[in-house]
């Protein structure tokens, strides 16, 4: 990964995994003859990145809830690890972030979690 990822100002955690989806919003519906019929919203492209960190401490988690509390209602800024800007929201399938506990030494959990951010 090339460059530390931010998200509404916020500098994430460096992450174990990153995936950029490039797609074209609208509907599709297949006609009666097999053809394709396409209404786009956009003829641009928009991207969906999804990141996931692994083995995060306690306070990285934290950093990931404060960025995440960033696109709660709005939109923000997000810096992938591209180095490259895009104006995100939350994906409509991420209301709340998950996190799955791993126990690291009989004291100390280590936190891992996946973020979906669509380009607004």
């Amino acid at each position: 990964m090339a460059t530390a990822p931010t998200l509404g100002g916020t500098t994430l955690p460096s992450p174990s995994g990153y995936r950029e989806r490039v797609g074209y919003r609208g509907g599709f519906t297949e006609m009666a003859d097999g053809t394709l019929a396409v209404d786009l919203v956009n003829t641009n492209a928009k991207r969906e990145f999804t990141v996931t960190w692994k083995g995060l401490n306690d306070t990285q988690k934290g950093t990931v809830e404060t960025a995440f509390a960033t696109v709660k209602s709005a939109s923000a800024t997000f810096l992938s690890p591209t180095n490259v800007s895009y104006t995100v929201t939350r994906s409509p399938d991420q209301s709340e972030i998950e996190w799955e506990a791993l126990k690291q030494n009989s004291t100390t959990l280590r936190w891992n979690t996946t973020m979906t951010l669509r380009e607004a």
